[in-house]
């Protein structure tokens, strides 16, 4: 049969209080505390977290914002500088036109003085030949038959020596 002896209860019992009591103090407060520091430290760096996030938010905001007005910046010195180079081409092309135009004009001067100049050579070299068939002709005064030859003549010299 089964021995129950009182005493050996008695200090089981106490066995399990004495443990229950040393657990308590060296093992289970430890513990508690060792949980609750670690989780404030989780609860500590949630929060960090959430600051960080709402300060990289912040952040990307202002870049965002500075970028946008980069952007636009960019875009309005890119338009100044597209209409002061379109200016500067208009002016270009303006200023090439009218050198264009006083070197056809000068070119057209200067033809017109060329060709006032040959005609005034032309009717000089014209009046010498006129005098010299005259003289030619005064010369030696025969029937009209030789006439006409002799100016015949004297033409073919003239335009063979030419």
């Amino acid at each position: 049969m089964l021995n129950i002896n009182l005493w050996t209860w008695v200090w089981n019992i106490v066995n399990i209080i004495v443990l229950y009591f040393l657990f308590k103090k060296f093992l289970y407060k430890p513990m508690t505390k060792f949980l609750k520091d670690r989780s404030d430290r989780i609860k500590k760096t949630q929060d960090e977290a959430k600051q960080d996030k709402v300060e990289a938010e912040k952040i990307k905001k202002d870049i965002q914002k500075s970028f946008n007005e980069t952007n636009e910046k960019t875009q309005q010195m890119i338009k100044e500088a597209h209409d002061r180079a379109e200016s500067e081409y208009d002016e270009i092309i303006s200023e090439a036109r009218k050198e264009a135009s006083n070197i056809v004009e000068k070119a057209h001067d200067e033809t017109m003085a060329d060709r006032e100049k040959m005609l005034k050579d032309l009717k000089a070299e014209v009046v010498d030949m006129v005098i010299e068939t005259t003289d030619k002709i005064m010369e030696v005064k025969l029937n009209p038959e030789e006439d006409k030859e002799l100016i015949n003549n004297i033409l073919d010299e003239v335009v063979n020596s030419k």
